[in-house]
């Protein structure tokens, strides 16, 4: 077990030692700081609540999504919001990778 740990363990230092993974966090963290991006997002799912609670007991609420789409619209033409977003894309698809090959490794190993 202990050359899976150390396996393990350098794979996990190899991520936090990816530009693009140290990129996302940065942006992360400018992103939890930054007090416009935060109440956009928090109005957007306010509006989706209500939009929610709306829809159950059959109201209109053609008026909410667009005020949703509008909010959206707002949110994805801040350029800290999309460069933090296509940085979480691209984390996300190292990660997915990541498993992937694991998870062949483990059926090659185990012969499924």
């Amino acid at each position: 077990m202990n050359e899976l740990d150390n396996a393990i363990t350098k794979l996990i230092e190899t991520i936090k030692q990816d530009k693009d993974y140290i990129r996302y966090l940065d942006l992360q963290n400018q992103l939890t700081n930054n007090l416009e991006i935060n109440e956009l997002i928090n109005t957007i799912k306010e509006l989706q609540k209500e939009a929610t609670r709306k829809g159950h007991i059959g109201n209109d609420i053609k008026q909410l999504e667009i005020d949703i789409e509008t909010k959206f619209k707002q949110l994805n033409n801040i350029p800290l919001y999309i460069e933090y977003t296509n940085a979480l894309e691209k984390v996300n698809d190292c990660f997915s990778l990541i498993n992937k090959k694991i998870d062949s490794y483990i059926e090659k190993e185990v012969n499924f």
